[in-house]
């Protein structure tokens, strides 16, 4: 394991380009990169503390327990919510079909995503052994036995502020009523089932194109808001297993850069 500590006079792009050169890496070796920001004196403390205690819990997983290696995440469904990222069908089957590259190395039939191949939820339904997520707006031939997609490309967290009527909260509702006309058999599902959210980007990217810096970062606070309130009502409806995407950087996105 590795800890890379940088000021602020060193922080820059090519420091950025660095690391995620060396991120590469990590699954061709057992090293791991971490890079903190040290912002004064006593921020280099707090990072050693913490990392004293990472290393405490690190050994303690791998040698206090023997079977840690040979476990395995098991759930029997997913249920996502989110964006382009992680859409699966629902932009095409509510609005236009795909133009390339979108489907050109894998499912050419029903490409159904923004992208030439998978998109993150499928490597995750891969990695748990699940088929890939049916669109709950693309019904036609879906299969729902192991969960369903409610993202939507161009949707957006916050209601008006992205690309398409979908928000979170519409998923969700959506969620909510594709539950309750579900058989009571496989209820029990949807509590050790995993839920998935990927979503943020456009109301960032909307945002910047509609409003100024100043704009966007006070709507911060209301955006993580509205996400809190999502996943509680998921919680409410049984959710317990949540995996949740940060945002990633907006101005980094290669069509930032094409266009």
């Amino acid at each position: 394991m590795f800890i890379i500590i940088l000021y602020p006079s060193v922080l820059n792009k090519r420091v950025w380009y660095c690391m995620n050169f060396l991120s590469l890496f990590e699954k061709l070796c057992v090293c791991k990169f971490y890079m903190v920001l040290i912002m004064n004196h006593k921020s280099l403390i707090h990072v050693f503390l913490c990392f004293i205690l990472f290393l405490g819990c690190s050994l303690f997983q791998v040698f206090g327990n023997n079977n840690y290696s040979s476990k395995k995440c098991v759930y029997p469904a997913i249920y996502n919510f989110g964006d382009s990222n992680s859409d699966t069908g629902a932009g095409y089957a509510a609005f236009y079909a795909a133009n390339p590259p979108n489907g050109m190395k894998l499912f050419k039939n029903i490409p159904g995503r923004f992208s030439d191949g998978r998109v993150i939820v499928d490597f995750i339904s891969e990695e748990l052994n699940l088929p890939y997520l049916s669109s709950y707006l693309n019904s036609i031939g879906s299969n729902y036995s192991h969960g369903a997609n409610f993202a939507v490309g161009g949707a957006s967290i916050r209601p008006g502020q992205g690309y398409t009527p979908f928000h979170l909260s519409l998923q969700v509702s959506q969620f909510v009523l594709f539950k309750s006309r579900i058989k009571s058999g496989l209820h029990e599902d949807f509590s050790n089932a995993i839920y998935t959210i990927d979503i943020g980007q456009n109301d960032l990217a909307y945002g910047f194109q509609q409003t100024s810096e100043k704009q966007v970062q006070r709507s911060i606070p209301e955006i993580l808001t509205k996400l809190s309130q999502a996943v509680k009502k998921l919680y409410a409806q049984g959710a317990r297993v949540f995996w949740i995407h940060n945002t990633g950087p907006i101005g980094c996105l290669p069509f930032k850069y094409l266009n």
